[in-house]
């Protein structure tokens, strides 16, 4: 696990070694064991390492024997080993035991058709000296991030803004307002979108090429191409109790110590079950409490590990944690308003103290059908098939009503359904449209960026279930939760790995019938049906809680003052963007206890925070 970066000057310019240097000093977070740069002419590469596999070997950027391809690299390839014996055998020349070499003697092998037998998540750009080109690739799901600039006829990349602005501090001057737009209709921006105006993201399952000043870009995986297949229920449990036993045996391949969260939910027991059938020693895990009961799945979490004989360790998280607000937008460095990130930073910090690489759960709810909102959208679906004209009358009838009442739901559900999909999906997990009518200026409320946003994605099923599966995997999963996991863990150089979301494993999930997945009011069917077997059947048969936090009560109470000195400051950066009259009002409504708008407040104490601090980043990284 490392941080990545890269420049392409115009041909008649050499590139700035000092400039690579504050690129790579910028990542230090993410790889604190050692740093690594590569020049040549305009080209120079640039990697800081966190020492995972061959310790004493694995400096990066690495070349192949002739010096003419270079590689640096962030994640883990699985199967590097399979994949080095072949080219072992077709006459590559190894000097190293990493995963890294292989890419190299790969790309040299089998050009950009490498990356399809990759295993693994993987950021990575390969420098071929020869043909004065970039291959560039992302995951399939986009576990490692990838951030790419064009600007004044330079090409860069890196796994985080800040080293893109780090070499050109005028990338960070320009901000999109599309980009802000889609925060505030998602608690994410959408790839390709980021936050400025030059900087881009490789969507998942990417690949690109920089040859002759320009940037060409193609989707090498698609997860909307796995077709479902019929199969017994029987079949389909015992192939996934193999395939899932695979995938984890897999990802434990490391010569540092490794553990894993573990929230007590399905994914994360699953996980490290299996990790207790394969390690061959006690399973380090580790948890978050809360002193709100609502939120507080730890009791659930200690029950598994007993269960499992694990070594346990739990942080209990207070109010005073909201108070990182200033370091998560640094590490985000753009608007993400999923508070959850609170937790997964201060869980991280502890898993740190005791190991180097951690096993997560996520992808279990997008592969197996396990978000409470797929049960909302088949009512969408179903309230669909009524004629347009009776619908349209009754959701007009109801939207008088109270916004808290069931009538109101109702109505919401009916205008829901007389929208398009994908529109009529991520309005219902979204930003809600009141809220956004009320704080946002013209220019951003009238955007229409977020139809662009999923053009790239891949819609087969007439706004079918197994849509709204595409939709989370390719923009909810990829944008907000997995980025909110790389960075915070990024932030005390932990490598996290996510077992559910190797690519074999999630096509046989693909392919499963709905019914499989969500029967009844029953989400993630046969995944639940499996791990009850592994773990206390009263840890997975439960109400589904989430990795939440106490928000509503923190912002009432510990941060309220906080809340009202940085929103209602007439001062406040964010009046560039929203309705200063829109924000007080959408504060007193959630002090009356007229509305339950706790997200939205602590979006926008994200947003202005991380305004505030634009300017003092840009400063920072000019004076390196």
């Amino acid at each position: 696990m490392c941080g990545i970066c890269g420049v392409v000057e115009a041909p008649e310019r050499l590139v700035d070694i000092h400039g690579l240097k504050a690129m790579c000093d910028s990542l230090a977070h993410r790889g604190p064991d050692d740093e690594g740069r590569y020049t040549d002419g305009p080209v120079g590469l640039g990697q800081r390492r966190l020492s995972i596999i061959d310790l004493a070997s694995g400096r990066q950027p690495i070349g192949n024997e002739t010096g003419d391809v270079w590689v640096t690299y962030n994640g883990e390839i699985y199967n590097f080993m399979e994949l080095r014996d072949d080219l072992l055998h077709r006459g590559h020349v190894f000097t190293t035991h990493t995963d890294s070499e292989v890419l190299v003697h790969g790309y040299e092998e089998w050009g950009a058709e490498l990356v399809a037998r990759l295993r693994g998540m993987f950021a990575f750009a390969i420098y071929d000296q020869k043909r004065r080109r970039v291959f560039l690739a992302r995951d399939r799901f986009g576990i490692k991030p990838l951030f790419v600039a064009e600007h004044k006829g330079r090409f860069s990349f890196a796994s985080e803004p800040k080293a893109l602005i780090a070499y050109d501090r005028s990338l960070a001057d320009e901000l999109d307002p599309d980009a802000l737009a889609l925060a505030f209709t998602f608690p994410y921006i959408p790839a390709p979108r980021s936050a400025f105006k030059h900087i881009r993201k490789c969507p998942p399952g990417h690949a690109m090429i920089w040859a002759d000043g320009h940037l060409r870009r193609w989707r090498y995986w698609d997860p909307a191409a796995t077709e479902i297949r019929p199969i017994s229920e029987a079949d389909a449990l015992a192939r996934l109790d193999a395939e899932l036993s695979d995938a984890v045996k897999a990802h434990l391949v490391s010569d540092v110590p490794l553990g894993a969260f573990l929230s007590g939910g399905v994914d994360s027991s699953a996980v490290v079950a299996m990790m207790a059938r394969h390690a061959g020693r006690r399973v380090k895990t580790f948890s978050i409490a809360f002193g709100h009961a609502r939120f507080n799945e730890a009791p659930y979490a200690r029950q598994v590990a007993e269960h499992l004989g694990t070594e346990h360790h739990e942080l209990t998280v207070e109010a005073k944690a909201a108070g990182l607000v200033e370091t998560l937008a640094d590490h985000f460095d753009e608007p993400f308003f999923d508070s959850s990130a609170i937790p997964t930073y201060l869980v991280s910090k502890l898993a740190r103290e005791h190991v180097t690489v951690i096993l997560t759960g996520d992808g279990g709810d997008e592969l197996f059908g396990g978000y409470t909102h797929y049960l909302k959208y088949m009512g969408v679906q179903a309230a669909g098939r009524l004629p347009a004209a009776p619908r349209r009358l009754l959701a007009s009838a109801l939207h008088s009503a109270p916004p808290a009442s069931r009538r109101a739901s109702l109505g919401r559900l009916l205008t829901r359904s007389l929208l398009p999909f994908p529109e009529r999906y991520w309005r219902a997990i979204g930003w809600p449209e009141e809220v956004r009518r009320l704080i946002l200026k013209p220019e951003l409320l009238e955007s229409r960026a977020a139809d662009d946003a999923f053009a790239g994605l891949t819609f087969r099923h007439r706004g079918g279930l197994r849509d709204a599966w595409l939709f989370d995997a390719g923009s909810l999963l990829p944008d907000d939760f997995l980025t909110k996991v790389d960075r915070m863990s990024m932030a005390h150089a932990l490598e996290t790995r996510v077992p559910l979301l190797d690519h074999r494993l999630a096509e046989f999930a693909a392919s499963l019938p709905v019914k499989l997945k969500i029967r009844g009011l029953t989400t993630k069917y046969l995944l639940k049906k499996l791990t009850a077997r592994l773990v206390p059947p009263q840890a997975v048969y439960r109400p589904k809680q989430g990795f939440a936090i106490p928000l509503a009560s923190w912002l009432k109470n510990d941060l309220r003052e906080q809340l009202h000195d940085t929103l209602l400051n007439p001062n406040a950066a964010y009046r560039a963007y929203l309705d200063p009259a829109g924000v007080r009002t959408v504060i007193e409504r959630q002090e009356r206890g007229e509305a339950n708008w706790h997200e939205v407040l602590w979006s926008l104490l994200f947003f202005e925070t991380w305004l505030k601090r634009l300017p003092q980043r840009r400063d920072n990284e000019e004076a390196r």
